[in-house]
């Protein structure tokens, strides 16, 4: 009769445990888990009888795939850069030294268009004024893909004066960059095309 299970000792815990004819004839059957087997094959590669190369020291010369490459230092600070990059400056000075007239998309002389003072809190407290709604054709902001956009009224962009600015929906908003006279007039008094014509003559 063929033994299917044999009775077989760990080589690590020293536990009996019962295995298959099949793993002995393969080689197995030596120890009862994953673990014991680890920290035995743990112990082997750790023997310098059995593995001379443990705890050779592979670091910097020592390794095969040594490249005598020297560090990379910023021009600037002198701090040694990580990787073997083309870069010349850490990412400080290198935001240092492209900012200002260093900028590809410097402008001299350029005024600011808008003051600190536009924010988006300040925009948020108009469309509040306005009930969140467009001035002209009434369309609620919900319904529009964006916040409404602020129109300045006498079209300058430094007068942030609550009376100046006046929320649109962004189909009207581009209206208002034709015919500008008419839209100070609008915003100003109010009326339709027929009475800005009968006001100019």
């Amino acid at each position: 009769m063929k033994i299917h299970s044999l009775n077989c000792v760990c080589k690590t815990c020293g536990i009996e445990f019962y295995t298959k004819q099949c793993a002995i004839d393969r080689g197995r059957g030596k120890f009862c888990s994953k673990k014991c087997y680890s920290v035995e094959f743990s112990k082997r590669m750790k023997d310098k009888n059995i593995n001379p190369v443990y705890r050779v020291n592979f670091k910097g010369k020592n390794n095969p795939n040594w490249k005598n490459v020297q560090p990379i230092i910023c021009i600037d600070c002198g701090k040694i850069l990580n990787g073997r990059g083309k870069r010349l400056r850490c990412y400080r000075c290198n935001y240092k030294f492209y900012s200002g007239p260093n900028h590809h998309m410097w402008v001299p002389n350029k005024i600011r268009l808008y003051p600190l003072e536009w924010t988006s809190t300040f925009k948020w407290q108009i469309r509040h004024r306005d009930g969140y709604k467009c001035q002209i054709c009434g369309v609620p902001q919900s319904e529009c893909k964006m916040h409404l956009p602020v129109h300045h009224i006498d079209y300058n962009k430094l007068n942030l004066k609550p009376d100046n600015l006046v929320s649109l929906c962004n189909s009207c908003h581009v209206k208002t960059n034709f015919r500008r006279e008419y839209w100070k007039w609008y915003f100003s008094k109010g009326g339709d095309v027929n009475q800005y014509a009968t006001s100019k003559i």
